[in-house]
C-alpha cells in the first residue's frame, strides 16, 4: 500500500510577496501604450545570464565588481513601434540574481557600468527617474514621430 508523503512545505508558501523587479517593469511596458495613445508599445524580454560571470557596478558613487555565484536573470524594457513593423528600442535592461535584489540597472545610452540598486523602493525610484529623464522622452517622442 503506497504510502503518503509527509508534507513538509510551509502553508503561507504562496503568500504574497513584494512585487519582482520583472513585475515592476511589466506593468510600466503595460502603461505605456494608454499614455501614447495607442502608438507605442511596451514589452520586457527576459534572459538568463550563466554564473561565475562578473558584473562590474556602482554603488553609492564607488564602482565595484560583483561575480555571480548564481544563474542571474536579464531583463530587457523594449519600446515597440507597431506602423513600423514592431521595431524595438531597447531603453532599460536590469540584471538579479534569484533573491531578485540588488539589481543592477542601465538605461539606454549610460556610459560605464550599471547603477547597483538594493531594494525594491530604490528601483521604483530608478524607474521613474528614467522613464521621465530627457533621454526617454527624446526616445519616445522621436519614435512617435517616426511612427505616425
Amino acid at each position: 500500500m503506497p504510502t503518503t508523503a509527509t508534507d513538509l512545505w510551509p502553508e503561507n508558501l504562496l503568500e504574497a510577496r513584494n512585487d519582482s523587479p520583472v513585475d515592476l517593469l511589466k506593468a510600466q511596458a503595460d502603461l505605456l501604450y494608454g499614455k501614447t495613445n495607442n502608438r507605442l508599445r511596451g514589452r520586457v524580454e527576459t534572459g538568463e545570464l550563466s554564473f561565475g560571470r562578473s558584473l562590474k557596478v556602482i554603488s553609492e558613487g564607488q564602482e565595484s565588481e560583483i561575480v555571480l555565484t548564481t544563474p542571474a536573470f536579464a531583463h530587457s524594457f523594449q519600446i515597440l513601434v507597431p506602423k513600423l513593423k514592431n521595431y524595438s528600442y531597447e531603453l532599460l535592461k536590469i540584471k538579479h540574481g534569484v533573491t531578485l535584489y540588488p539589481i543592477a540597472a542601465q538605461m539606454a545610452g549610460e556610459d560605464g557600468p550599471p547603477t547597483l540598486i538594493k531594494d525594491e523602493f530604490a528601483f521604483q525610484h530608478w524607474i521613474q527617474e528614467c522613464l521621465g529623464s530627457a533621454t526617454a522622452r527624446q526616445v519616445i517622442s522621436t519614435l512617435l514621430s517616426v511612427g505616425k
